[in-house]
């Protein structure tokens, strides 16, 4: 209602006066005296409608910018994204509040690298800060030290000096990679940004829903003359090694071939850091290579028979072959320690904390501790040849020839599901807290939901077998015996959907 001060000139000396006396009222009066205007007022609807518009701002109160700030600021934290954006756009109080940063760090925690539980979404967490490929650029090279190796590996066969000049010396800097920071410090120095939280968590939603609905932009390298037989990417840097017997090192943005290594027989498997890359090859032996000149820096003759799988980590390098063997060597020690349980070739290992994986041609899976090089558990349960494992924390994927993917415990060694979609085997696959993404021999990429088991969707991006791949939070991968490597890049603004 308006005060004297907001009087329309139009009204008279009287009603002004009382509108004067009016005011002058106690509530009690007031309440009474206005009780007896409505009861008398025009009964027209523009009448009603007029001082129904005139009452309404009068009945309402801003209960948020009333209450202390953590109050408001705890009632928010109840909001579900959508109802935090939807509060922004209420005032330029409830924007404040709605837009805090701390709001946004608690929705991001609840909702990035995991499931809520609450509202069942998750976002994919942003792949780690580029890794520093400076040495590269600049042309610095790592030392190259003259070496016979190790002889087949075995750690009976050699002197404990011998398996220190190994990697020792000149070369010790080139495994050094361990870093003194907590698991908890580099999780947080990867989420850090100069942006807002806000902004975080809608770049990450976009991308989340692209990883949904299967929208993403293609890309494809001509990558080898013949097989892509594997590769890895951080980032910005894919590395990869065909059965034309080289390793090719590709930048991920200008999908350029920035360096090409020749090796002298076909690399089966690889890996590489800031530093070097260690391929496993046809012959046995393992290579290590200087990321930045291509040269062979060292040769170890691992395995009687072909390498076919290898990871390191800070600490030490593990390799697969088809002697049916699994090698241990310490980057400390230098020693090699043999893992011997298989009957068959070992197609795939892996490294995680203190833990080793191995999958065999002898459809079993094992899983060992690197302190005692104990086999601590044996998986079985596929009908064919497992070509590929991953190991995180408590749970093991694996994928077979026998068209299916299993999802294991590594407590109990059960198996907690199998996964059907694939009509031919499976020969690569990777999985994160939110999804797995497998590749066959037919050509396709299959991604799947982790926590249902559903496939989501198939992209059909290559003509022969999907020989390897990997995914970070917004791109997958894939090596093909058609020569070629497929970028699907789900960051950016689609193309295509489910296919090319």
């Amino acid at each position: 209602m308006p005060t004297l001060s907001k009087v329309p000139p139009i009204l008279s000396k009287e009603q002004k006066d009382f509108m004067t006396w009016f005011e002058a009222l106690d509530d009690d009066q007031q309440k009474q005296v206005f009780s007896g205007l409505i009861s008398s007022v025009s009964r027209k609807p523009e009448v009603i409608s007029s001082i129904a518009r005139g009452i309404a701002p009068f009945d309402k109160r801003d209960f948020m910018a009333a209450l202390p700030k953590k109050l408001a600021m705890h009632i928010l934290s109840y909001c579900d994204a959508r109802s935090l954006c939807c509060s922004a756009l209420v005032s330029k109080q409830w924007k404040s509040l709605a837009d805090d940063d701390s709001l946004w760090h608690r929705m991001c925690s609840q909702h990035i690298n995991k499931k809520c539980k609450r509202c069942g979404w998750g976002l994919p967490l942003e792949a780690e800060t580029e890794m520093n490929f400076e040495d590269l650029e600049n042309g610095e090279e790592v030392p190259i030290v003259q070496s016979n190796g190790c002889g087949n590996g075995d750690s009976n066969s050699h002197p404990a000096d011998s398996k220190k000049r190994l990697f020792g010396g000149e070369m010790a800097g080139c495994f050094n990679n361990a870093s003194t920071e907590s698991d908890s410090e580099r999780q947080t120095k990867r989420l850090k940004r100069d942006r807002s939280w806000k902004e975080v968590y809608a770049e990450r939603m976009i991308v989340e829903k692209n990883w949904r609905k299967g929208q993403f932009r293609a890309a494809k390298l001509s990558a080898h003359t013949d097989s892509v037989l594997c590769l890895e990417f951080v980032r910005t840097r894919i590395v990869s090694a065909g059965l034309d017997k080289t390793i090719r090192v590709w930048d991920a943005n200008t999908r350029e071939c920035i360096k090409t290594m020749e090796v002298e027989n076909t690399a089966k498997c690889l890996q590489f850091d800031k530093k070097k890359v260690i391929a496993g090859c046809v012959d046995g032996g393992i290579r290590i290579l200087c990321l930045c000149t291509g040269a062979c820096v060292r040769k170890i003759d691992a395995h009687r028979g072909q390498v076919n799988t290898l990871q390191f980590d800070d600490l030490n390098l593990v390799s697969g072959g088809s002697d049916s063997i699994v090698q241990v060597w310490s980057f400390v020690t230098g020693r090699c320690t043999q893992l011997k349980g298989h009957t068959d070739a070992v197609t795939c290992v892996r490294l995680h904390s203190g833990k080793v994986l191995s999958g065999s041609e002898d459809r079993t899976l094992k899983l060992w501790d690197l302190q005692t090089m104990i086999c601590q558990t044996t998986f079985t349960g596929h009908k064919d040849t497992i070509t590929c494992a991953q190991l995180s924390h408590n749970i093991v994927v694996s994928g077979s020839l026998d068209n299916t993917i299993k999802i294991w415990d590594t407590k109990t060694g059960e198996c907690l599901n199998t996964l059907f979609s694939h009509t031919i085997g499976v020969n690569c696959l990777q999985f994160d807290s939110l999804r797995i993404v497998s590749g066959s021999e037919d050509g396709t990429i299959k991604v799947w939901d982790r926590q249902t088991g559903h496939c989501m969707y198939t992209l059909q991006g290559h003509d022969q077998s999907v020989n390897t791949l990997q995914f970070n939070d917004s791109m997958i991968v894939s090596g093909s015996d058609d020569n070629n490597i497929k970028i699907f890049d789900f960051s950016a603004e689609p193309l295509r959907i489910s296919g090319f």
